[in-house]
């Protein structure tokens, strides 16, 4: 008798050949030809897969479900709703405005895949992504009760990398544990550390829909990255949050 690592009950066997990143993903970049992608002297391979028996069938059952919706996301643009552009400075600032009822899908999905890989790696590799804080992401996982345990995710878009996926790791952001991950172009941070979000975090968390700002290129100093991108992100999210308030 085995015990599923996921949901912890006992079970005959793991065999599920789960997906780290989401198979429809993969296929989608070998089918647009883009298995090897070419970007400012960089050289991304995106068609590398990576699967493995690691949860029983319901838990592979709730992955599908995470993925399902990650489709409706990133494809089928199904919660999509605008894209608002602002001139700050010298700066172009883009975001893109999802609906509210895909925030909590979002970072089931980020998490989903951050525990895959987390699996995955200490199965076959005999390395941990999340370490410690393995078991505060798969409670919330589990109970879909990321708020309660501070475990949440920011998302931004890669614009000029659409096509580029990455198998989560380990950062830190100002000390926070975090773990990145890119999937077809947008890059998710899952704070796994069990802190409560501060400014300019908490703007865009309690904003009613879910806010992707747009990047243009790539930069590899996350932190600072993040942290810029939020602070010129934060007036604006509130100036919009009291204009959506005086046109109701």
């Amino acid at each position: 008798m085995l015990t599923c690592p996921l949901c912890q009950k006992n079970i005959n066997e793991l065999k599920t050949n789960s997906h780290i990143i989401p198979k429809w993903m993969l296929s989608k970049i070998k089918s647009e030809g883009k298995s090897v992608y070419f970007k400012d002297n960089a050289i991304f391979s995106n068609q590398t897969d990576k699967k493995g028996d690691i949860v029983c069938p319901n838990c592979e059952k709730q992955f599908t479900k995470d993925d399902s919706f990650s489709a409706l996301f990133f494809r089928d643009k199904e919660y999509y709703k605008y894209t608002k552009a602002e001139l700050k400075g010298s700066n172009i600032l883009e975001a893109e405005y999802h609906c509210s009822n895909s925030k909590a899908a979002l970072t089931s999905f980020i998490a989903s895949v951050v525990l895959r890989a987390d699996l995955y790696n200490k199965k076959y590799e005999g390395e941990s992504i999340l370490a410690q804080d393995f078991e505060r992401v798969r409670k919330s996982y589990l109970t879909n009760s990321f708020h309660h345990n501070s475990v949440y995710s920011v998302t931004f878009k890669l614009k000029d990398f659409s096509e580029v996926n990455a198998f989560p790791s380990r950062i830190s952001i100002d000390n926070r544990k975090c773990v990145e991950v890119i999937t077809l172009g947008y890059h998710s941070i899952l704070f796994v550390d069990g802190k409560p979000p501060v400014s300019p975090f908490e703007e865009t968390l309690n904003f009613p829909l879910q806010v992707v700002p747009v990047i243009y290129g790539f930069n590899n100093a996350v932190g600072s990255m993040f942290k810029n991108i939020f602070e010129n992100f934060e007036d604006k999210i509130k100036s919009t949050r009291a204009f959506s308030k005086r046109t109701k």
